[in-house]
């Protein structure tokens, strides 16, 4: 079944399998499961599902783990490069252990979280350069392949009525904890939510909501996505980055909108590989679609804010947080511990029955305290310094759209956030210089 053959790297020889039928190796394979792992953990539908079966999350890390260890496998290091990462994984450990020995009653969540931050640390710390950010690329074409497919029933099922439900589904994804039917396409699509963008369409619209819980969830994998395309892929694939902005565009999420404007703004201000002309072409470009999401955001949140509850929601989140974490600043609330932000929430939100929280980066200072924010804090403010310093400009706009994605999406304790800070934390972040961390 399996066909042998090898490839020269330097003067040793390393052994690669290859799936004869499928004519993939094995390190695509293992790429693709562990980005399916990231995408599945990130509010899939099929997380929430009052039929989803009770093993649905271990089931998730067992697969993380199998992925992982066939990752690592496929890679060659160093005994240097090992015990280093052993060493980083001692001290995460314990890091961890600690600070259940000061908070005991949140030992089950800081067990389940540490071990998939720390399974997907040593994950990317013991697989290439190269290969880290081929998992992002895996990552963004699976996504490329959940948009098409959402698009096809968006536009055919939920616009023009071509296609019907095959059914419903009852989701927890609610709010309020509640279940609420979903009209499910084939378990291929789900139509969970409508929208008018704040009031900016005359009548409530359905939402492209892929297979995630609801349209914003579906814009955070695809700008995810689409984050890969512009800062990490060499050579943009165009194709790929016009399916992602055409599917961000169909969740009806303002969040994706700027999202979309901000990095293609960016991106056209930073191109340098082109002639005068040119570059005073796309300057003029840049200047125009950066002078848009100053326009569009200002507008959005007016509209958010004065008529809807969304935009009001999304601040006393921000707030309750911030009050949560003032009545435990050092170790905060307890890592997954939400409903202890719950009272420091605006009475109004008891009559309507909506406790969904709607960021992460606040959520985390709440529940993590500075014991967890700190260190955070410190290896961002260094990252940020060390990509302007060498003007590794791509590696900067990861970063700083990972901490956009923080503050606007609430995915706080999902795999794709800890391979996120992972990722940053070991890519070196100097242009041209080899990752002093292997």
């Amino acid at each position: 079944m399996y066909k042998k053959f090898y490839r020269k790297k330097g003067r040793r020889m390393t052994f690669v399998r290859k799936l004869s039928l499928f004519k993939i190796d094995a390190k695509e394979l293992w790429s693709f499961l562990f980005a399916i792992v990231l995408i599945l953990d990130c509010r899939s539908m099929y997380g929430e599902m009052s039929i989803t079966p009770n093993w649905w999350n271990m089931g998730l890390l067992f697969l993380l783990i199998i992925s992982s260890a066939g990752l690592i496998s496929t890679n060659r290091m160093s005994k240097y490069k090992l015990l280093k990462g052993l060493s980083f994984l001692i001290v995460i450990t314990m890091y961890f252990l600690f600070y259940g020995l000061m908070k005991p009653d949140n030992l089950q969540n800081i067990i389940v979280y540490g071990s998939g931050f720390i399974i997907i640390f040593l994950t990317c710390y013991l697989i290439d350069e190269d290969d880290r950010k081929g998992l992002i690329l895996k990552y963004r074409d699976v996504i490329c392949v959940i948009a098409v497919v959402s698009l096809f029933f968006w536009i055919s099922g939920s616009l023009l009525k071509i296609l019907g439900p095959s059914g419903y589904i009852y989701s927890k994804w609610s709010g309020n904890h509640n279940m609420i039917a979903v009209p499910n396409y084939w378990y291929l699509f789900f139509e969970p939510q409508t929208s008018s963008l704040a009031g900016t369409f005359a009548q409530s619209l359905p939402r492209n909501s892929a297979i995630f819980t609801e349209g914003p969830m579906a814009s955070l994998n695809f700008s995810i996505a689409l984050m890969g395309t512009l800062f990490i892929e060499k050579n943009i694939n165009v194709k790929k980055r016009n399916i992602l902005i055409i599917a961000i565009l169909s969740t009806l999420s303002a969040t994706g909108y700027i999202y979309i404007l901000l990095a293609l703004g960016i991106k056209v201000l930073s191109n340098s590989n082109r002639n005068k002309i040119s570059k005073l072409l796309y300057l003029v470009v840049g200047v125009i679609l950066l002078l848009l999401t100053i326009y569009f955001t200002n507008f959005i949140i007016g509209q958010k804010l004065n008529n809807g509850i969304s935009g009001n929601l999304r601040l006393d989140d921000y707030l309750a947080s911030l009050k949560a974490w003032k009545n435990a600043p050092f170790l905060g609330v307890g890592l997954g511990n939400d409903v202890y932000i719950y009272p420091y929430m605006n009475t109004m939100r008891a009559m309507i029955n909506m406790f969904g929280l709607s960021n992460s980066l606040f959520v985390f200072l709440a529940e993590g305290g500075i014991y967890f924010m700190f260190p955070m804090i410190i290896i961002y403010t260094y990252k940020i310094r060390t990509s302007i310093s060498s003007k590794n400009y791509n590696y900067l706009y990861v970063i700083m759209s990972v901490i956009y994605f923080s503050i606007l999406y609430i995915f706080v304790y999902q795999y794709v956030m800890f391979f996120l800070l992972n990722y940053i934390f070991i890519e070196n972040g100097v242009k041209g210089e080899k990752n002093n961390y292997e």
